[in-house]
């Protein structure tokens, strides 16, 4: 986690119209501190991880998922290209409710309706009985003003080894 000095000067350049590039990791430590500046715009990332249940996964890993592109300047190319990416163990990015009019969250990957969430300690990647279930986001775009923040919910996102097993798409 940032310090809570380093959350507020994060805040204060947000609001004077920064921009701000964020991936977290599903086994990360407690991180209350950016946790809070994300929810000072309307995002909250789910404990756990996603496991997609229709097929849209690499291998045979439910917990690798080949996203569903959302339609933002980001994505379009490779929506347009059909370039296929891969997203290792990613989180579920909760929108909240209380966000402010102002902030435009634009979904940039998700899954299926047919995903679920699974806590860490998880014994199965299975779907269970209480399983949270339905389409998750998995990286989106906010703008409020000139403020832009990009969440994105993969720890390897840019690796060299996911990128190649995707023929470039994660690049």
């Amino acid at each position: 986690d940032i310090s809570a000095a380093e959350a507020q000067a994060l805040s204060d350049y947000l609001k004077k119209g920064g921009k701000f590039f964020y991936v977290s990791y599903f086994a990360k430590n407690a991180t209350p501190n950016l946790d809070g500046l994300l929810k000072e715009y309307g995002i909250q990332v789910a404990d756990g991880f996603v496991c997609e249940g229709a097929g849209n996964y690499y291998g045979s890993y439910p917990a690798w998922v080949s996203p569903v592109y959302g339609s933002h300047e980001i994505v379009n190319p490779l929506a347009k290209a059909q370039m296929q990416m891969i997203l290792t163990i990613p989180q579920h990015i909760e929108l909240l409710e209380d966000r402010a009019d102002s902030i435009t969250v634009t979904p940039l990957l998700r899954t299926s309706s047919s995903a679920y969430l699974k806590q860490v300690n998880a014994e199965t990647m299975e779907k269970q009985a209480g399983d949270k279930n339905g389409v998750m986001n998995l990286a989106v775009a906010e703008e409020k003003n000139d403020t832009k923040i990009i969440v994105a919910t993969t720890y390897d996102l840019f690796s060299e080894q996911s990128n190649e097993q995707v023929s470039g798409g994660n690049y």
